[in-house]
């Protein structure tokens, strides 16, 4: 479990399951990473033989790849991705759903729900 701890980690694994990536396409799919932390994060998978670095023969840039052990933490992976899509969905309901009820509310006691183009109070 040591190997996802961290802020990015997961996120990274997730984005390497896609497809080898080079250092500067994760760094533009992730936006708010620092190079730094992104580098750290790397080496510390690297180091626990999640993902590998492979630098192509006669130079070029180098890709990170999942290893074998990383490539088992795709269906738990998914099924995590899977209940924070789920769970994204439910809040979002919930919150139309609690919207809707106070609005409704506002308009039983008699308080105004629509608004003129000022942003003020108007008739219905």
């Amino acid at each position: 479990m040591k190997h996802l701890a961290g802020q990015w980690k997961t996120m990274l694994i997730f984005r390497l399951l896609e497809r080898p990536r080079r250092f500067s396409e994760l760094k533009q799919i992730m936006p708010g990473i620092a190079d730094q932390v992104l580098s750290r994060q790397l080496t510390a998978l690297v180091d626990a033989d999640v993902i590998e670095k492979k630098k192509p023969i006669g130079g070029g840039h180098a890709t990170y790849h999942l290893t074998a052990f990383g490539e088992r933490l795709r269906p738990a992976l998914a099924v995590i991705f899977e209940w924070g899509a789920t769970a994204l969905t439910n809040q979002a309901i919930a919150e139309k759903q609690r919207a809707q009820s106070g609005a409704d509310a506002m308009s039983a006691e008699g308080w105004p729900t629509s608004r003129t183009k000022n942003g003020r109070p108007g008739a219905e």
